[in-house]
């Protein structure tokens, strides 16, 4: 069995500073932003032709994850679609970069999703990485109601999730939150 790591840290993180008060000291009101001008992140741009988007996987603060296709290869893949216009802020627009650029620099681990590619248009940015078929180690956890992971199971689980931290480590990047449902 092999866990894919899911970007659902990046999410959390965002959603934690999206609750902090601006550095003013004033919460902001309602629709007192302004709407911000679309951001260019430079990814490639031709998603639509490239990919058939099929069925949703799940969604987080800033977006949704599906299924899809690639039409070049037939491989089958995970898109994140993120809504450029619930990045607000530019700390929103910085998580977005430095995820991508984590999930490139993880690239190749077998205990870590694999990254394809990043895409862009004019209202979303597309994350495309390996589908990890299995769903969540908590849904696995989860569906064992009556039962329990071995002490044999539940130490190969353990060596993966360790793997996937030291590679981290290794790469100079901590893993603040390990647990089953970002596995």
């Amino acid at each position: 069995m092999g866990a894919c790591l899911s970007s659902s840290k990046q999410e959390a993180d965002a959603e934690r500073r999206r609750r902090q008060r601006p550095r003013g000291g004033k919460a902001e009101e309602k629709g007192a932003a302004a709407e911000a001008p679309a951001v260019e992140f430079g990814y490639e741009r031709d998603f639509e032709g490239r990919y058939e988007v099929g069925r949703l996987l799940g969604h987080g603060q800033f977006g949704y994850t599906f299924a899809a296709v690639d039409r070049l290869s037939g491989d089958r893949v995970a898109v994140k679609r993120i809504d450029k216009a619930k990045m607000t802020r530019p700390v929103a627009v910085e998580d977005v970069k430095r995820e991508v650029k984590i999930l490139k620099a993880l690239k190749g681990h077998e205990n870590i999703v694999h990254f394809d590619n990043a895409f862009e248009d004019d209202s979303y940015v597309y994350i495309v990485m390996e589908l990890c078929e299995g769903g969540e180690l908590l849904d696995r956890i989860l569906a064992k109601k009556n039962s329990r992971y071995s002490e044999k199971d539940a130490a190969v689980v353990v060596r993966q999730m360790l793997k996937v931290a030291a590679e981290c480590h290794l790469r100079g990047l901590v893993h603040r939150d390990m647990k089953p449902e970002v596995m």
